[in-house]
């Protein structure tokens, strides 16, 4: 029980750094501060996440006391923890003077020992339940108020606890019951938890809310990750081994009896059963710019509601494709082998910036710059090291820009390179730009202004001129350009005003064709639209004053098939050619996040040809001598990486990971490389 315990422990102390920060749905009163020590504060992508899964579960509970109003109802928590969910409940019912309340119960049910000590909290702490409910002591550690019961029961013993709720007061024959189980029937052996689905289903009025790890995509990273942090921990996750994906969940719900079942990820549940006006607020709580952690959070969380009988205005929503129906697919037209390479450790960056370019002494060579380093520290250094032998120690350059993540590096003529913007904190974006020529850096005249998660390519005229393209991301969108030649900055005007407003987009130039892409992202007010793929061009302008922008973006949007464009929706992904010898017409996409599935293999790279203006998968397997290894997933996880062309018909992926929400830091060790397979 001790192992499981420690979860609920830090469970209680995370939902409690959700209230203290006011996240929308919070409370007058913090519930959770009398089961905590101190007060607790967690990062934003954690409080993010564990208000999404609080936020989600009270909604489905709110639902059913609504809409099971004309007889009695029961709140049974399977696995309760210090929950004080059933206290938040009886508040509000008792604050809006609902005539109904007699008719409302909770049952909060776990092992003795936590029962007891929770009994221990609400005598020393008695304003948790609404004032005038009646108190009395039970056996077995229980409490019991008018409304509110603890049942200390093990729940492999379901005789007992049929026993026990019955003498408590639940008459399953004419009440309406929901079971709740927040992530706490998962840790039970199989058989064991199935035995209970069974039970639960058995009563004639019966309802279920129950949130589990999933694995929708085998052998994920984050997946991987999140199954050995538990393993470690000493209370593994047991329910994914056989209910991995939504359609086995929804499998075993109504296998079991249930006759209505709705199963989905708490993405899906994030766009769909959150209220909007919740969604609204939360930019005002915290400054939060981990899209990636949150969304491969929420993707590996499922969210089961079932009833034996029809629940009356329960909120639909469909569950994003891929994860219902992975429908067979014709074979990909190509296939590219992944192979892992060793590298310096001082190379384990991600959020970072890498270009190939010119050294001093006339080699080329790979730049990475700022992003975080394996101690989650932003990185000071600027970086140089050799494709050839990537694991020798790295050149250090003098004088680098400030350290930073989440910026721009783009290669220019020979020997150069330009960096910029990128952030500290989200409140802190930055405006400097930095010039790499050889080992010596200039520093230049600022952006318009400030920007993190831009993309930018380098675009040399049909005069020989060359310029820097940027999509500047946030905070504030637009696009600039650079010109090589003054070394000054101006804002670029695009004829299509939506993709100023984006972040995370990815772009590629085609100098063969002299067009551009400019792919995928997200929008600034973080609603989960994408660009698709569009193709722009820059166009002379005949009125542009002196000192001002000479070109005009012209962009137009690909008609493509649903499918492709769903292929390509995704934030933080690169683009780039197979090698410097390869095709820029074909370029290859690669990698980032989809906000409603996490990718798996098959999805990680696209091949885009501009002259077809065609979307195709491009299949990828790990060379034959790759295995798979304890906290070393065989696959990478291509978030926050860069990718940089570095021979004839190779790419390199380098560096890359996130923290994996609770369960630790997750960096891709040494870096990638990419070829195509022979005879595709």
């Amino acid at each position: 029980m001790q192992p499981v315990q420690h979860t609920n422990d830090y469970s209680i102390a995370s939902k409690c750094s959700v209230e203290q920060r006011r996240y929308p749905g919070a409370g007058a009163v913090n519930f959770f501060l009398p089961f905590v020590h101190g007060k607790p504060r967690r990062a934003p992508a954690l409080n993010r996440g564990y208000w999404t899964r609080t936020v989600v579960v009270r909604q489905a509970v709110q639902r059913f006391l609504s809409h099971c109003c004309l007889k009695p109802r029961a709140v049974v928590n399977l696995g309760a923890g210090f929950d004080p969910l059933a206290f938040q409940l009886l508040h509000d019912i008792a604050e809006v003077g609902d005539t109904r309340a007699p008719t409302v119960s909770f049952y909060d049910v776990d092992f003795e020992p936590l029962i007891q000590h929770k009994q221990a909290i609400l005598a020393a702490n008695p304003w948790l339940l609404p004032s005038g409910a009646r108190s009395c002591g039970g056996s077995c550690g229980a409490a019991h108020a008018a409304a509110y019961h603890t049942v200390a029961c093990d729940l492999r013993d379901l005789d007992l606890l049929t026993a026990q709720l019955a003498r408590h007061g639940l008459d399953f024959g004419s009440t309406a019951v929901l079971f709740v189980s927040e992530v706490a029937a998962v840790y039970m052996p199989l058989a064991t938890s199935d035995r209970l689905v069974r039970w639960a289903a058995r009563f004639p009025d019966a309802h279920a809310c129950f949130l589990e790890q999933i694995l929708p995509v085998a052998h994920h990273p984050f997946a991987d990750k999140m199954l050995a942090h538990f393993a470690r921990m000493g209370s593994p996750l047991h329910s994914p081994a056989r209910y991995p994906t939504l359609p086995l969940l929804t499998r075993r719900w109504t296998d079991a009896g249930w006759a209505d079942v709705q199963v989905l990820d708490l993405a899906a549940a994030y766009d769909t059963l959150i209220p909007e006006a919740y969604k609204a607020q939360l930019a005002h709580v915290e400054l939060f710019d981990e899209w990636h952690e949150l969304s491969l959070f929420l993707q590996h969380y499922a969210l089961q509601l079932a009833s034996t009988t029809a629940l009356a205005g329960r909120r639909s929503a469909a569950p994003p494709g891929p994860l219902i129906d992975r429908s067979p697919t014709p074979p990909a037209p190509h296939t590219v082998v992944l192979r892992r390479r060793e590298c310096a450790k001082q190379l384990d960056l991600r959020a970072h910036a890498s270009c190939v370019y010119e050294a001093a002494d006339g080699n080329t060579r790979i730049l990475s710059v700022g992003g975080y380093g394996a101690s989650n520290v932003r990185n000071g250094n600027a970086f140089v090291f050799s494709s050839a032998d990537p694991s020798a120690p790295p050149h250090v350059l003098a004088a680098p820009p400030p350290p930073r993540v989440c910026l721009c590096a783009v290669p220019l003529e020979p020997r150069t390179c330009l960096v910029f913007g990128g952030r500290t904190t989200p409140a802190k974006a930055l405006d400097d730009c930095y010039l790499l020529c050889g080992d010596e850096w200039t520093e230049l005249p600022r952006l318009p202004h400030p920007s993190f998660h831009g993309c930018a390519v380098p675009v040399k005229a049909a005069d020989g001129e060359w310029y820097v393209v940027v999509q500047a991301g946030k905070p504030s969108g637009g696009f600039f350009l650079w010109t090589l030649r003054t070394r000054a900055w101006s804002l670029l005007r695009c004829t299509a005003p939506e993709l100023e407003a984006l972040w995370g987009t990815s772009m590629h130039y085609s100098h063969t064709l002299r067009r551009g892409l400019l792919i995928g992202g997200r929008t600034l007010t973080d609603d989960p639209a994408y660009a698709g793929v569009w193709e722009w061009t820059l166009r002379p302008t005949t009125t542009a004053a002196s000192g001002s922008c000479p070109f005009v973006l012209h962009a137009t949007r690909w008609e493509l098939p649903s499918t492709a464009v769903r292929l390509v929706s995704r934030i933080g992904a690169r683009t780039s050619v197979l090698g410097v010898k390869s095709d820029d017409t074909r370029p290859l996409f690669v990698g980032g996040t989809q906000h409603d599935h996490p990718l798996s293999p098959d999805e990680l790279f696209v091949l885009i040809d501009m002259q077809r203006r065609t979307v195709e998968r491009v299949s990828a397997r790990m060379d034959a001598g790759e295995k798979v290894e304890d906290e070393f997933p065989s696959w990478p996880l291509l978030v926050d990486f860069q990718a940089v062309s570095v021979s004839p018909n190779k790419l390199l992926l380098l560096g890359g990971g996130c923290n994996a929400f609770s369960f630790g830091s997750l960096f891709n060790n040494g870096l990638v490389e990419v070829t195509l397979e022979e005879g595709a």
